[in-house]
């Protein structure tokens, strides 16, 4: 028998192949009537979390000033600055440098009256309320803090207190000028507040400071010159009626 197989074969259509939406779906659906509780217990631990966090979440404020810090000693007229509007970058830095430095934060320290508050000491600045409830909550207590302020030095926490603000300043220049502006973050809008008068208060008396120790240097030197050149001019007057004798003049 002869038989034409070439009239009964199957023709078959390439389909483009995706993802089975379909079946994704009918496999969480499954997933999820199996593991339905562990699931809502998931969701009520991230919202009870969640809700703790917002609670203990402290709002911070931001206070600024600012500051004119142009250089001593320039040009009234300086055509550098006038047709290229051309500011040193090395002294704005300098002057933030200042601003932000150990001696200044110091003297903002005692002028605020922190060391003699009877608040302890952190270790660590920026911590949220929910940063020091976790830590409470691992059984780390305030108790190493309580401790360093017994056995911190007055010194030691001014400078502590010092490194504490030097955490919540940030100092940036205003455009191409000669205006620093000084920005605090705090929980406490007065304290930001308190703390960015005095800071800047504290760098204008080191500058002012600065200048009257070099000026009193000035004195010093050229007083001891002065001295130098009158007894320079003693010995050139013996010297000279030494030989007035000497020549009988």
């Amino acid at each position: 028998m002869n038989q034409d197989f070439g009239r009964n074969l199957d023709t078959f259509e390439t389909q483009p192949h995706g993802p089975d939406l379909l079946f994704y779906w009918q496999l969480l659906l499954s997933a999820g009537k199996k593991y339905y509780i562990g699931i809502i217990a998931l969701c009520v631990l991230a919202t009870v979390l969640a809700a703790m966090l917002v609670q203990t979440m402290q709002p911070t404020y931001l206070a600024q000033t600012r500051l004119h810090v142009k250089p001593r000693g320039e040009n009234v007229f300086n055509l550098t600055e006038v047709f290229f509007e051309w500011r040193d970058p090395a002294f704005q830095e300098t002057q933030v440098a200042i601003m932000t430095s150990r001696e200044v934060l110091v003297s903002a320290v005692e002028k605020l009256g922190l060391a003699e508050q009877t608040e302890p000491v952190s270790t660590t600045s920026g911590d949220s309320g929910f940063m020091e409830w976790f830590r409470n909550l691992l059984g780390a207590s305030n108790s190493s803090i309580a401790t360093d302020q017994v056995t911190l030095t007055p010194q030691e926490r001014k400078e502590r207190l010092a490194a504490q603000i030097a955490g919540k300043i940030q100092v940036l220049p205003v455009g191409e000028s000669y205006l620093l502006e000084l920005q605090v973050t705090d929980t406490d809008p007065n304290r930001a507040a308190d703390i960015a008068n005095t800071v800047a208060d504290a760098y204008v008396q080191s500058i002012y400071d600065a200048d009257v120790e070099a000026a009193l240097n000035s004195q010093a030197w050229l007083m001891d010159r002065v001295n130098e050149l009158r007894e320079e001019l003693r010995i050139a007057q013996q010297n000279l009626q030494a030989f007035r004798e000497q020549e009988d003049i």
